[in-house]
């Protein structure tokens, strides 16, 4: 994505939406380049951004380190094996 990729109307979107991400194709969310945060929002917002985020993740204990990915999917696995969702294949 290039600088072609802030039209009028996503410049719009992302300053209502005031969101450090951006949302690509099948609704997956991506960390917003530096170079997109500088064209859209001032440093106050920039800085409001950063704090609403703090905060989301010191309220979500999902988010509480790095290693919440990895036990979150394992413990997706593991309740899919057992509801017969996914069978588990033998690796050697």
């Amino acid at each position: 994505m290039g600088a072609q990729y802030l039209t009028p109307k996503i410049k719009e979107y992302y300053k209502q939406q005031m969101t450090p991400y951006l949302t690509i194709q099948n609704g997956i969310k991506q960390s917003m380049p530096r170079y997109y945060r500088d064209k859209l929002y001032t440093q106050n917002q920039k800085k409001t951004i950063g704090i609403a985020s703090k905060l989301y993740a010191l309220e979500n204990p999902q988010f509480d380190n790095a290693s919440h990915e990895i036990q979150y999917v394992r413990k997706e696995l593991t309740k899919r094996v057992k509801d017969n969702k996914v069978k588990r294949k033998n690796y050697k």
